[in-house]
């Protein structure tokens, strides 16, 4: 089967373009030694099926995350079992001299390349002219294709180019791979590369007036990055969200409690007495039950931040809150796997792998679990309910959703408060803390880059998550049954009491 490799830099339109290229025929596992996730899809090319890899977003191969480090480690083994025989790059075509340093990266590996020049709407409305024969003189083995992933504009372009891929020989590198941890000399090579690519850019992209709708991400930035304004508007995003989800999601998780405990009273009613009708309704069911009913939450709350994630706002929150955490020893990065962890620790531990730092990712990590979570909100609500009154607050805000955001405000103090104190114990590690980020342009969502987003994020939970949720309930179940029960209480009473004696 031919594989073939997709690489490029984090807000290019890269998972778009791997959602048009293999719709949902994907598939999600990890990468050899390392919990990163490893999305592969099935691509058919001239009537032939191939395999496609979308690798982490990196902005040059030589790696800051453990994201990152899967594309060196592959790239740099032509021994890897997903060493492709082709890489696609996916570059931003509105931003094409940063762009292309990591295509120019890999295109000196000698694989077979195509340069695909995405967002060239955005490209066009910023007044941007890309003359492609100019690059194809500068990169002659390269494919150069243009493409808009997100309304699927040349989509048959680059099938048609990967099917040129196909058998194509692989050229003698021309620069050798920087061994990791040679700072120095990946720093001197980059350089390197930027004196060859600004003559390039140079050369191959003019300039005319920009359409006006070009300065509507500056305009709208001047709010959301905004010293104080930005963390307003955050929070009250944040409100938002979580009102909307404890309250949306509270009617098909009714749904699914009645459903399950209807489910336990048939199986119970319909089989005879005995331990295995037992072990199937009060362990088995209970169990499947108690992963299934937070789903809605957690797809809930990952369709919202998908949609911030799409729209480009997501971007925004990590580089305002940089400024906020970095006392506490995280960094902006670390603030996408807190949020995730009001849903599920699980999800948001998985998403810390994108920090670069290890001090900050394993901070990240320890302090996650505090967030409260959604297996919490059952105690929440009764404790709420017994204690707080049902009542509006200035009109619109309920009483009781209000204390349970606080609930939640409350655990990321307590996060907070206790990264502060985890970073005491790495004053002697000297790690360097490095946060580059990219602002992407605004932009509305594609639909169907969310909902593949929430089904998967969903789909791990059940399926991960889920096995140990279910193993514990059995094991909970085997406990109830065959554990010790009354029989020590019993047994403490048969002994005698101890006479007392009077002198």
């Amino acid at each position: 089967m031919n594989q073939f490799a997709l690489f490029g830099k984090p807000n290019t339109g890269k998972s778009s373009l791997f959602n048009r290229l293999t719709g949902l025929r994907q598939h999600v596992g990890n990468f050899p030694g390392v919990t990163v996730d490893k999305f592969t899809g099935e691509l058919t090319v001239q009537g032939e099926t191939g395999r496609l890899i979308d690798f982490p977003g990196t902005y040059s191969i030589y790696p800051r995350s453990k994201d990152e480090q899967v594309v060196y480690d592959v790239i740099s083994n032509p021994q890897h079992k997903d060493y492709p025989e082709g890489a696609i790059v996916v570059t931003d075509a509105s931003n094409l001299e940063r762009n292309l340093l990591l295509f120019t990266q890999i295109y000196d590996t000698g694989l077979p390349t195509i340069l695909v020049l995405n967002m060239t709407d955005l490209a066009a409305r910023n007044g941007l002219i890309i003359d492609t024969d100019q690059l194809q003189q500068a990169f002659p083995n390269a494919i150069i294709v243009r493409s808009n992933a997100r309304i699927g504009t040349g989509k048959d372009a680059l099938v048609e180019a990967i099917a040129q891929l196909r058998g194509k020989q692989a050229t003698p590198a021309t620069a050798p791979f920087i061994a990791l941890g040679d700072e120095a000399a990946q720093e001197a090579d980059t350089n390197r590369r930027f004196e060859r690519i600004r003559p390039i850019v140079a050369a191959a992209v003019s300039k005319k007036e920009p359409e006006a709708s070009a300065s509507f991400t500056s305009k709208l930035d001047r709010w959301l990055v905004h010293p104080v304004f930005g963390y307003v508007f955050f929070f009250a995003l944040l409100l938002i969200i979580f009102q909307s989800v404890f309250w949306l999601a509270s009617y098909p998780m009714d749904l699914i409690d009645a459903g399950f405990a209807w489910l336990t009273e048939i199986t119970e009613a319909s089989l005879p007495e005995g331990m295995l009708t037992s072990l199937l309704a009060e362990g088995i069911i209970a169990g499947i039950g108690g992963v299934v009913i937070f789903v809605p939450q957690i797809a809930l709350l990952f369709f919202l931040l998908a949609i911030l994630e799409e729209t480009g706002y997501m971007a925004r929150v990590v580089f305002i809150m940089d400024k906020l955490v970095r006392p506490f020893g995280l960094n902006g990065k670390s603030v996408v796997p807190l949020i995730s962890s009001a849903a599920c620790a699980i999800p948001g531990i998985m998403a810390t792998r994108t920090i670069h730092s290890w001090n900050e990712r394993l901070t990240t990590i320890l302090v996650a679990p505090l967030m409260s979570c959604s297996a919490r909100i059952p105690v929440y609500t009764l404790l709420i309910a017994l204690v707080i009154p049902k009542k509006t607050v200035l009109g619109f805000m309920n009483l009781q959703g209000l204390i349970l955001f606080g609930m939640y405000a409350l655990g990321l103090v307590m996060a907070l408060l206790v990264a502060l104190v985890i970073k005491q114990f790495f004053r002697r590690n000297k790690e360097r803390s490095i946060f580059l980020l990219e602002l992407p342009s605004y932009k509305s969502p594609r639909w169907g880059n969310v909902g593949l987003e929430v089904w998967q994020k969903a789909k791990i939970f059940v399926i991960d998550a889920g096995k140990i949720i279910l193993a514990i309930s059995i094991l909970l179940w085997a406990g109830t049954n065959f554990g010790p029960g009354d029989r020590m209480e019993k047994a403490a009473a048969a002994v005698e009491k101890p006479v007392e004696h009077t002198p």
